[in-house]
């Protein structure tokens, strides 16, 4: 029995598409990297401010930035753009 209660550990799996599935796990704001076949990398820092940084190769990028504002911008090879602001006066959603 392990009475030790100290980081918890925060799992998030995110689907991207094609099948493309990354998985990273975030323990106490450490660094998690994983990489996917595919060419498919995905970069996550989590620290007093999370940043997330995904590249995935044919022309699919997702970069997700997370402080005192919440900012993702997805871009897609098909010249689709999602940008997600969500900040404690702003919140937009542009599609």
């Amino acid at each position: 029995m392990h009475s030790k209660q100290e980081s918890l550990k925060l799992m998030s799996v995110g689907i991207v598409a094609h099948g493309y599935i990354a998985i990273g796990v975030v323990s106490k704001g450490v660094i998690s990297i994983g990489t996917v076949s595919m060419g498919v990398v995905s970069i996550g820092i989590v620290s007093m401010g999370l940043i997330s940084v995904g590249v995935v190769s044919m022309g699919l990028a997702i970069i997700g930035v997370s402080g005192m504002g919440l900012f993702e911008l997805y871009l897609l090879k098909s010249a689709s753009a999602f940008i997600h602001m969500n900040m404690p006066e702003v919140n937009m959603h542009i599609h």
